[in-house]
Order: structure tokens, then sequence, then C-alpha cells
């Protein structure tokens, strides 16, 4: 026999061996799908995400010209100023780090400019295209709610404020065009409208990247139909469907989805949807459990300016982990950088880790460079600096009074308030209508009406615009009373030594928890369960023992120095103005003026005016009050008691602990992420997966009950099991009922109403959520026997 054959049949030897102990081991279903679609090896992608960068030319800001400098006092989780500097850094530090972990892409999750401004965009996406070609990195760049068709966009070119170029959904397709829609896979188009136009996939080293436009800009889907852009996000049916289709062309094919969206599927706390809405995507309790049963189980995302994850289950098992990555352009100041890799079973493990924006190249901006890390300082510019959030309150309250005094000294108050929305007159005249005539004279019109209000605005103007600085002052001074009300006997300590907040010398105050919540809400890092003063804080606000000197001070503040100390003391009640010069009677307008001076000794203030009257009304026993405080103490004395307060004091805590604990998905900031099939939903009656808010009501006669109970709207089943009272009864968990009695089922959909926040006295900022209703109609029951 020759050496031929000899090798070729130790190569059929060899091969037979294979063949028999791949017969004998188990294989994976999944792993044999694989093998069947040609996937034998791990697969594996690195990318870089930078979120809501809100960017901002130099050139828009007039070479940060003082009109500039000064309007950005008001910006606050907003950094305008530095963010063509962090922008630079950013890149420096994703171009180093390719070098060592070969990161291939860079996601922008969305608002990529301050507004929308088409000048912001076009220098955006230049800078990014250099990136691109100077490192190989490829951007995947997507759209949020501040970029298409937002009204507000502004350019300090001439030195002032003026509106700026809008961005067109168009615009961005064509300024954005090598930055993602270069490599896309496939591109959703709308039948009609242009609705999440902006949508597209990319398929890429086994994973698809399936980048969604969740804006709301066009007519077709924004509330108030007009092409502006609303905060909120949305993804219509047809989108929806679109996406869903990505999805399982994607699994066909043996690829991981990785979805890329502004707003969130996925609330990523408790008041994300209950009390601030417009964040996560409408719809969210529906449409997050379809993309999450097609195949989608992580998510990148933005909007909220959280470094934050959050997970949910599906009714099926299905997990979605969803990465928040903060704004580029505030505190913190991160960026992600992703490492995934899928095996040949489909499971999928996700490194996750956040960088410092300066980690590399620390931020310089107009020739000043900043120490790092940067967020030392953001944190200061974005929130609260050396002065806290008093220093914070008094600069933005001197930019935006100093805004209005200027813009009311051009325009006068009424064509100002115009200008921003609010149309005095029209209002009036709408429900006023033609006012009161005799033929053709006019007696009391919207002229008459616009005349005291044209008066009383000019008051303010003069008393509070014409010093803008003093007024500020004057607010920040009454404000720290609250901002110093001590909210636990423990010292504010978690964070002097990183970002220079706190005392060790003496208990913490309302302004140290307001600061502590910031930093644990938007950096994401530590826990605030591992804080005693604020686990403390928390404590002292529920059972009550803080909220009433909160409330003490608020009252101090609202009733004495705004009312009684300022306005009703620096405000004249002058009722000539009501018949302005012009007016038919306006001879009636002087006169009412000579009164009014003479009855009230020339103080006719609103404080003198009202308290003249109370104490004459006292005297004549028509009333008990002698001042407009003393009917204020009464009514809150009536109606305000000590356990609504605490509830109040409950409902603060509860807020606090919404937006600075987080119990979904601990570790927000460096963390592993790994996706391994289904798991077992929980079901409570907090998720609705339980029934909620059973009731039991008469039916038609004796023998009949009707009962009902809330779901999530998933859950369709009614079944019910109903057995003879017992002092230890016995269930069977299957649907039963006693011989001879009827049951007649059925469910519907629909909405209950919940407030945001919970007051006590009062319920506010009320939420939906939708809901599945479960009737049992009862029947053929015993008269007078109890069941179960």
């Amino acid at each position: 026999m020759n050496k031929t054959k000899k090798t070729g049949r130790k190569i059929l030897a060899l091969v037979l061996s294979i063949v028999m102990i791949l017969s004998i081991v188990p294989m994976s279903a999944s792993a044999a799908e694989a093998i069947k679609k040609g996937l034998t090896a791990d697969k594996e992608v690195n990318f870089a995400v930078m979120s809501d960068m809100h960017y901002y030319p130099a050139s828009l800001a007039g070479n940060y010209n003082e009109a500039f400098m000064q309007s950005i006092k008001t910006a606050l989780a907003r950094e305008p100023y530095q963010s063509v500097g962090i922008l630079e850094s950013a890149l420096a530090g994703i171009a180093e780090h390719a070098k060592k972990n070969g990161m291939k892409y860079l996601i922008l999750s969305g608002d990529l400019t301050s507004n929308g401004e088409y000048e912001a965009h076009r220098q955006l996406a230049a800078r990014l295209e250099r990136f691109e070609k100077e490192t190989g990195i490829q951007v995947l760049a997507i759209n949020g709610n501040h970029d298409i068709n937002k009204a507000n966009g502004t350019t300090y070119e001439n030195s002032k404020a003026e509106p700026a170029k809008r961005t067109t959904p168009e615009d961005f397709l064509e300024i954005y065009k090598n930055l993602g829609y270069d490599l896309a896979y496939h591109r959703y188009t709308p039948s009609k409208g242009k609705a999440n136009m902006l949508s597209y996939s990319v398929r890429t080293d086994g994973y698809r990247f399936i980048v969604m436009d969740t804006g709301k800009y066009s007519s077709d889907v924004t509330e108030k139909g007009k092409d502006l852009a609303e905060t909120a996000g949305c993804l219509t049916t047809e989108a929806t469907q679109w996406v869903l289709n990505e999805i399982a062309d994607a699994k066909a094919k043996g690829e991981t989805v990785i979805g890329v969206n502004h707003h969130n599927f996925v609330p990523h706390f408790t008041g994300e949807y209950t009390i601030i809405r417009g964040f996560v995507i409408d719809g969210w309790e529906e449409l997050t459990d379809k993309l999450v049963d097609a195949g989608m189980h992580f998510s990148f995302t933005g909007h909220i300016h959280d470094s934050d994850i959050a997970q949910t289950v599906t009714d099926d098992g299905e997990t979605l982990t969803e990465i928040c990555t903060d704004s580029l352009t505030a505190f913190p100041n991160y960026f992600r950088e992703v490492n995934a890799v899928t095996d040949v079973n489909g499971k999928t493990t996700m490194k996750v880790e956040s960088k410092d924006v300066d980690c590399v190249l620390p931020v310089t901006v107009n020739g000043e460079t900043y120490a790092t890390p940067y967020r030392i300082k953001s944190l200061g510019d974005s929130f609260f600096g050396e002065g806290g959030l008093s220093a914070t309150a008094l600069n933005m309250l001197e930019g935006l009074l100093e805004q209005y005094s200027e813009e009311f000294a051009e325009k006068g108050m009424v064509e100002g308030l115009k200008d921003m929305g609010l149309d005095l007159e029209g209002m009036i005249g709408g429900f006023f209508g033609d006012g009161l005539k005799i033929g053709d004279t006019e007696l009391f019109t919207t002229k008459n009406l616009m005349g005291f209000i044209e008066d009383l605005l000019n008051q303010i103007y003069e008393n509070y615009l014409t010093d803008p600085d003093a007024t500020a002052k004057y607010l920040v001074n009454s404000i720290n009373k609250l901002l110093n009300v001590k909210v636990s006997d423990l010292p504010n300590t978690r964070f002097i030594d990183e970002y220079g907040f706190g005392d060790r010398t003496k208990p913490g105050t309302f302004e140290d928890l307001l600061e502590c919540v910031v930093v644990y809400k938007y950096e994401g890092k530590l826990h605030m369960k591992d804080d005693p003063f604020m686990m403390d804080a928390i404590d002292r606000l529920n059972n009550g023992d803080t909220v009433f000197d909160i409330f003490d001070a608020l009252i101090d503040i609202v009733a004495n120095d705004l009312l009684q100390d300022k306005i009703l003391k620096d405000l004249d009640l002058n009722l000539g103005a009501f018949f302005p010069k012009g007016t038919t009677l306006e001879c009636v307008g002087k006169i009412l003026t000579v009164v009014m001076m003479a009855l009230f000794l020339g103080d006719t203030s609103y404080l003198n005016v009202s308290n003249k009257i109370l104490e004459a009304a006292n005297k004549l026993g028509v009333v008990d009050f002698k001042s407009l405080w003393g009917i204020a103490e009464y009514y809150m004395g009536e109606y305000l008691t000590d356990t609504q307060l605490e509830g109040i004091g409950q409902t603060l805590a509860n807020v606090a602990c919404e937006f600075a604990y987080d119990d979904n998905y601990i570790e927000d900031v460096n963390t592993t992420i790994v996706y391994d099939g289904k798991v077992t939903p929980a079901a409570t009656r907090e998720n609705y997966r339980l029934p909620t808010i059973v009731s039991t009501t008469l039916g038609a006669d004796q023998s009949s009950r009707n009962v009902s109970w809330y779901t999530k709207t998933n859950v369709k089943g009614t079944d019910i099991e109903i057995i003879p009272y017992s002092e230890n009864p016995v269930f069977t968990g299957r649907s039963m009922v006693p011989y001879g009695v009827k049951v007649n089922a059925k469910t519907e959909r629909t909405e209950r109403q919940y407030p945001g926040v919970d007051l006590g006295v009062i319920g506010i900022m009320n939420y939906k959520f939708p809901m599945n209703r479960h009737i049992v109609e009862v029947s053929g029951l015993e008269a007078g026997k109890e069941y179960l």
C-alpha cells in the first residue's frame, strides 16, 4: 500500500472519530442552531458610547461674547461654553484607548447639539468625519429631542440672542450621511409622514445595531400637530414593526441585536414615568416587552443625563438591559467603552466601563486648561459650586432676571410676555368677549382690564427688574432659610474629600440633602444606603421629624418674605387703572384714584388696603380676621393637619429616594452584564402581574356577586377559584367553583390614573397607566352562605 492511501485512511479515521465523539456529546439547541448558520466561534465587538453632547460651537457663541456668557448663567446641567473642549478630550480618549482595545465604533445616542442649530450640526459632523479618517473608528449617530425642528435654537453671532437656523430631518440625514447612514444595512422610510424616518440598522461582526429615531418632531406625531420638537419620544406602529422585522432578520442570520435609542425603553427610576414624564418612550409598558421578547436584550440610551443601567424582565422571562450614558457636557461627564462577546450558545457577555472625559487629554476651553478630573469642576458648573446651591440659585436668578429686564425694557412687559407665549390680551379677549357696551359706547371691555394689568406689570418691572441683582439676592436670602433647615443630627461627610461639599463640624441641612441627591442620581458610582447622613435624613423625613421645620421655613418665605414684606407692600392697588386714558369712563378712573388716596391716607399698597378693610370688617362683626395672614393661618390650621404634614414628609422622602436610590441594577458605572437566556419573572402586585385593587360588589340578587381586579395588559386570564368558607381553607390553585355556581368572565382594557406626587391633602402630577380590568360575574350562590 502506498503512502498516499495510508494518509487518506488516517484522515478518514480522524473524521469518523470526530463524528462519533460529537454524536455522543450533548449539544445545546442554540449551539446546534449556531453551527447551522456557520457560527463556530465567539463573536466580539468593541465600541464607545457618548450621549447628550449638546455641542455648541464658538462661532454661534460669538466667540464667547458677553451676551453668550450672560446667557449661560441659567444653563442648569448643561455646559455649552465647555462643549467643544469636552468633545475634543473625549475623542482623544477614545482614539488612544482604541489602539489597545480595538474599538471599531463610536455610538452617539442623541442630543448632539444644544438646540438643533443647523450650524452646530454642520460643524460637529465635520469634526466627527475628521475623527473617522484619523482613527478608522466609524461613528453611528442618531438624533435626540434637541436636534430636529427645535424651536429655541439660538445664535449670539451679532452680540445678542437671535433665532438660529433650524435643522429639519432631511437636513440631519444629509449632514450625517457619512456618520452611520453610510454603513446602513437597512433604513426605515415611513409610508406617510416623517415620524422615526432617521432610523437605520448596521451589520457588523455578528452583531446588528438597530439605531432608532425616537424623536417627536413632525406634525404626524407631535401632540400639538406641528413640525416642532417635543421632549417626549415614540415609535409609531409602522416603525415598531420595522424594528421587529430587523430583530427577526438579525436572529435568522445569527446576529446579536444591540439597540440604540435616545428615549428610554425602561424607567431608570420610578419618578421617570410618575413625575417628570417625557423621558421614557410613549407606550413603554407594552412596546418594550414586544422588542425584548422578539430578541433585543441590550440597548444604549441617553436623554435623562444619568449614568445608569436598568433591567426589565418580560412576562415570558426575557430580559432587556438598558445602558444609559450621562450627558457628555454635564456632571459627571463620562463616556462609555464596551466589549461585547457572544459565544456559540448565544450567551452574551458585555463589559461596560465608564471613562472620565479627560482621562487622556485635559479639557481646554478658550485657552484655559482645567485640572483633572474635570467632573469636579463640572459639578459646580452643572449644579452647584463653592457657594453651594444658594450660589447656583443666585447665579441663575441674576441671569434670568437680567435677561427679562433687558427684554421688557425694550418691548414692555405685555409684549415681552406675548413673545414668550403668554398673550394676556388675547386670553382676556377670548374670555371677556366684547365686554359691557351701551350701543357703540364701551363701558367696560378688554381695554379696561388690560389697563389694570399693564399698571400692575409696570409696578412689577419698576420694583423688581430695574435692579435684577438686588432682587436675586433678596430671593436667595429667603431661599437660604429653607436650605439651612437641619434634617439630621449627623454631618454630611460623604463627598467632602472628592467634591468639596459638606461639613464635618455641623449637622446636615436640607441643602446637604439636595446636593447629595444630585451626586447620587447623576454619577451612579456610590450608593445612598452606605451614607449614614442620607439614610438618617430620609428616615427623619419619613417619620415626620423634620417636615414641620421645612414647612415653617416655607411659610416664612412665602407669607413674610415674599408677600407681606415685599409684593403686597411694594405694589399699589390702583383702581383708577381700570379706566385708562382714552376709555369712555376715563374720568371715573381719576375719581377712584383720588378717593383711594384719601381713604387709605396715601398708602394704597395691597397690604395696607387689605388689612384696613379686614380691620373695619372685624370691628363691624362681619369677619373674625384682622389681616390676610390671620385668614391664611386659620385655613392652614383647619385643613392642614399634622397627619397630612407627616404625609407630605413621607412624599418628600419618597421623591428623594426615587432620584437618589438605585435598586434596579446597582452597578451603574463599571460592570459586566450577561444575557444567557430566559429567567423566571417575579410576579407581584407592584408589577401588576398579580391581581391588584380586588373588589367585590353585590350582583342582581342575593345569590350573585361581581368580582373585579386589575393587572398589566399582558395578563389576560380571568380564572377564579371559589370555595365555601372555612377557617382552614384549602385551595387547589385551579379554576373551580361549587356545583350550581355559574361564572361569566370578561376582560377589558382601561387606564388607571395615579398621582405622581401624593401630598396627602391633594395628589398632583397625575399619570395614567394602561391596565386590564378583569370582571367576573358569579351567580347561583346559596343565599346566606359565605364563600372564599
